[in-house]
């Protein structure tokens, strides 16, 4: 009886770790899948992006904002995204994009890789936007925002210049109004 109640509580034991490890493979199995479509839809968003010329202008604006979204860290994205607006006269979605980017690319710190080299094209490209757009106190912060993230070398030989010039363009125009 003994042996029978062992080979029973063997026979129990066996199964749960056959089920255990059956669930395991196919667990695993799945995020393999998950994760290869993941990275297909990558491939393929990227894909769509390096042909937007042929795309629509609606339809270039939807396959930059999915490759944002699958991934946002891509500063490319945004800057191409902010052009393609601004070469369409959506000068505010361009500004908004560049933003956008600029929050992203300051979350996780732009200390590092694609992001580093690719920030300050995207600031770039939203201090021209918001001086053609006469926005000069937008622009005032943010430079005083690109001061803190930049390295000092990086933001002197970027946008120092500039910066002083909207300081001083400021002080003139409080000179004018005083007067």
């Amino acid at each position: 009886m003994k042996q029978r109640l062992n080979a029973k509580i063997i026979a129990i034991v066996s199964v749960v770790i056959v089920v255990g490890t059956v669930i395991a493979i196919l667990a695993v199995s799945k995020m393999s899948k998950t994760e290869e479509s993941g990275n297909r839809n990558v491939e393929v968003q990227t894909e769509e992006i390096k042909h937007v010329e042929d795309l629509s202008y609606e339809d270039a604006v939807i396959a930059y904002e999915e490759a944002i979204r699958l991934n946002p860290e891509d500063m490319t994205n945004y800057i191409e995204l902010a052009q393609l607006y601004l070469d369409n006269g959506h000068e505010e979605e361009a500004v908004e994009t560049a933003y956008k980017g600029i929050e992203v690319a300051k979350e996780i710190k732009t200390g590092s890789g694609e992001v580093a080299e690719k920030f300050p094209e995207l600031a770039r490209l939203l201090v021209d936007l918001l001086k053609d757009l006469n926005r000069m106190e937008e622009l005032k912060k943010l430079f005083d925002e690109l001061e803190g993230i930049l390295d000092e070398e990086e933001f002197s030989e970027e946008f120092e210049e500039e910066a002083t010039m909207v300081q001083l363009e400021e002080k003139l125009s409080k000179l004018k109004d005083s007067k």
